[in-house]
C-alpha cells in the first residue's frame, strides 16, 4: 500500500470525524481540552463510536491505530459505588461502550471491509505495527468501562498525586445526557462538566495526594454504557 493511498483513506476518515464533531458540539459551550495521551485516547473513543454507528471499517481502523500508538492501562479505583438497577427493563438496543481495544477494532474492521482489498491491506499493515508498537509500554492514559442506569449515578474513587495535573474524561454511548462531577476526599466540590450530551471532561491540580470522588450522573430514562478515562 503506497503512502498516498494510506493518507487518502485516513484523510477521508478525519473529514467524517470533523463533520461529526462540529455537528455534535454546535449547541455546546466550549470546554477545556484534554492534554497529552488522554486527548488522543478520547479521540479514539469518539472515532470508534462513530465507526460502529456508520459501520465504517476505515473509522474503526483509524481508532485502532490511535489506540496502538497510545496504549492504555486499567483504571485503579480506591472504591466504587455502582449504579443501581431500577428493577425495570430499559427499552433500548445495547450498542456497548466505545471500543478501545486495538485487536477488537481491527477484527471488526475486517468484518465490515467485506472483501475490499485496499482496506484489508491497510488493516494488515496496522496489525503488524500493533504487535510491536505497544510492546513493553506501560504509560499512557487509564480507562474503564461503566454502565450507569437511567436517572442514576455511578461513582468511582481515584487517587491523584499532589501538584500534578489530574484529568477525568467520560465518553458515553450517545443515548442519554451524562454529567460529570468531581469532589475531594472531604466532600469539597472540585469541578464539573454539565454540558448537554455524554462527552465530559474535568481537570484540576490537587494540592495534596488523595482520593477523589468521580460521579457520573445519567439524566436519561435508559442506561448509558460509557468509558471513564484518566491521565
Amino acid at each position: 500500500m503506497t503512502p498516498n493511498k494510506f493518507t487518502s483513506v485516513l484523510t477521508s476518515a478525519a473529514f467524517m470525524l470533523f463533520s461529526f464533531t462540529v455537528n455534535a458540539q454546535s449547541n455546546e459551550k466550549k470546554a477545556d481540552e484534554p492534554s497529552g495521551d488522554l486527548e488522543n485516547f478520547e479521540l479514539a473513543a469518539k472515532i470508534s463510536t462513530l465507526g460502529y454507528s456508520k459501520k465504517d471499517p476505515v473509522l474503526l481502523l483509524t481508532a485502532a491505530k490511535i489506540v496502538a500508538d497510545y496504549p492504555a492501562r486499567p483504571i485503579k479505583t480506591e472504591k466504587q459505588e455502582p449504579s443501581v438497577n431500577p428493577g425495570k427493563v430499559e427499552d433500548k438496543k445495547d450498542k456497548g461502550s466505545p471500543q478501545l481495544d486495538a485487536a477488537t477494532l481491527l477484527k471488526d474492521a475486517k468484518d465490515l471491509a467485506k472483501g475490499n482489498q485496499t482496506i484489508l491491506t491497510l488493516i494488515t499493515d496496522v496489525e503488524k505495527t500493533t504487535s510491536t508498537s505497544s510492546r513493553g509500554r506501560v504509560y499512557g492514559p487509564a480507562y474503564a468501562t461503566r454502565k450507569v442506569y437511567g436517572n442514576s449515578t455511578y461513582t468511582d474513587y481515584l487517587l491523584f498525586k499532589a501538584g500534578e495535573l489530574a484529568e477525568v474524561a467520560v465518553i458515553g454511548d450517545g443515548d442519554t445526557d451524562l454529567d460529570l462531577y468531581v469532589y475531594d476526599e472531604n466532600g469539597n466540590f472540585i469541578g464539573s462538566d454539565t454540558r448537554s450530551g455524554d462527552n465530559c471532561y474535568v481537570s484540576w491540580t490537587p494540592k495534596w495526594q488523595g482520593s477523589f470522588k468521580i460521579v457520573v450522573k445519567n439524566y436519561g430514562s435508559v442506561y448509558n454504557n460509557y468509558v471513564l478515562m484518566s491521565n
